[in-house]
């Protein structure tokens, strides 16, 4: 089923409620589980509990002593106790829910005695049910879910483990489904980021020539962290953007936190700001302060997560990813003595252009020195350094001039490599010295451009 099912399953719903929303069918987190426990076929089969399920009237969701019903009127799932609750953001959650995934229990534990977290109830007629409701198992760091099929008169009952749930299934909250901020924001032009460790701030100005921007599809570029210029990193960026308009939240009245906020954002148009303050919460909840409207909101943690900017991946960090068209003159000294050159030429028919390559005066096939070059395009910043390197007094063991031109106009970049330790290279791009590489990565880029003589 799995994948397949869920298609199936997103088209027959949408044909029912008439909605435009399909399910999330990303399995990964339950498949990796699944594998991590490395369980054999001889001793546990696979179960995917709603895969008798094809469409859905009702909804029922019970957590504590609070329950929350949600049924079709046939364009969209309403509930009483949830008036506004966002279409979008149920859809995701009953996208989670229909994909769990489980494990056969060849001996179950009293599921009475553990901890009942929520109990999900989809229904798709009258005759048709089935019922999940899951406990935490903290003996495997797993969930024990008790899953209930009715079919008519007749009624099943399976005992199964889940190694991984969403934590908006085992921990709900009205939160998830609640409108998500709107912050009436045009263009967003500049955001910055603050925490305890670090102040920085993410817009779409940079220093890099066009040529340079042009690898970097994000269009967004750190500022005030390093003098080193860096594009933000495409997926960090577009899951930030996202979670920016997936906030969910939930007003709280008569509020107020003397804590340290985990973070802040300022968000940035041409006209206005957007000052919000993250504040640990109860319950996997997490409290937010809208400044500009002295609000406070109750917002799931898991909707917070991808504006936690990870600060190890944040941006793109190659030391010169200069396209090679754009290349005329690429020199090495120190370890080897290498000079590369790179000449184009507009045919007779003024749209095609031919490029030659020579190696220390040698030509070299394009094909084959344009997969050699993808070594000296990836090399990449390894560590901040914590020293400073006296470059008038240490010779660098390695220096890298590109020569290059963006929108006419002649550049050029020189990189240094100076011993750092054993294994790593400080390196100093342009005068600034702020990382290092790895030396592994320098000889293995030598050795692939020794090759080609």
């Amino acid at each position: 089923m799995s994948k397949r099912f869920v298609a199936l399953l997103a088209c027959t719903l949408l044909a029912l409620l008439g909605t435009g929303a399909t399910f999330n069918e990303s399995n990964s987190n339950t498949d990796k589980s699944l594998q991590e426990k490395n369980v054999s076929a001889f001793e546990a089969s696979i179960v995917e509990p709603f895969a008798q399920l094809e469409s859905l009237s009702e909804l029922m969701i019970e957590v504590g002593k609070e329950t929350y019903t949600f049924k079709s009127d046939g364009t969209q799932l309403l509930s009483e106790e949830l008036p506004e609750a966002d279409q979008e953001s149920l859809w995701d959650l009953l996208g989670q829910l229909i994909s769990l995934q489980a494990l056969t229990m060849e001996e179950s534990p009293e599921h009475q005695a553990l901890e009942k977290l929520a109990c999900y109830h989809l229904i798709s007629d009258d005759s048709f049910m089935i019922e999940l409701a899951l406990y935490a198992f903290a003996e495997q760091e797993s969930y024990i879910g008790v899953v209930t099929t009715t079919d008519g008169a007749q009624e099943t009952e399976q005992i199964l483990e889940f190694p991984t749930v969403p934590v908006a299934i085992t921990n709900f909250s009205p939160s998830y489904l609640a409108p998500a901020l709107d912050f009436k924001l045009d263009t967003l032009s500049k955001i910055t980021y603050q925490s305890a460790e670090h102040t920085f701030s993410l817009s779409h100005e940079s220093e890099l020539s066009a040529v340079e921007q042009s690898p970097f599809i994000s269009g967004w570029f750190l500022h005030d962290l390093y003098e080193t210029n860096f594009s933000v990193e495409y997926q960090q960026m577009e899951q930030f953007l996202l979670g920016l308009n997936r906030l969910n939240a939930t007003e709280l009245i008569d509020f107020a936190s003397d804590d340290t906020a985990l973070f802040q954002l300022v968000l940035q148009d041409a006209t206005q700001y957007v000052h919000l303050s993250f504040y640990e919460g109860a319950d996997y909840l997490m409290n937010v302060y809208w400044q500009e409207t002295d609000t406070w909101y109750e917002v799931p943690q898991s909707l917070v997560e991808p504006l936690m900017l990870d600060m190890t991946t944040l941006w793109d960090n190659f030391i010169a990813l200069i396209p090679l068209d754009a290349i005329e003159k690429i020199t090495i000294e120190g370890l080897e003595q290498i000079e590369i050159l790179h000449t184009s030429t507009v045919e007779a028919d003024n749209e095609t252009i031919s490029h030659e390559f020579k190696l220390n005066g040698q030509q070299i096939d394009e094909t084959i020195f344009r997969k050699v070059y993808q070594y000296l395009a990836a090399l990449a910043y390894e560590t901040p350094l914590t020293q400073t390197i006296d470059t008038n007094q240490i010779e660098a063991a390695l220096t890298i001039t590109y020569h290059f031109v963006s929108e006419d106009t002649p550049l050029t970049h020189v990189i240094e490599f100076y011993e750092l330790s054993d294994d790593q290279y400080a390196v100093v791009k342009n005068g600034i010295q702020e990382f290092s590489i790895t030396k592994a990565a320098i000889i293995d880029m030598l050795e692939q451009l020794t090759n080609l003589n």
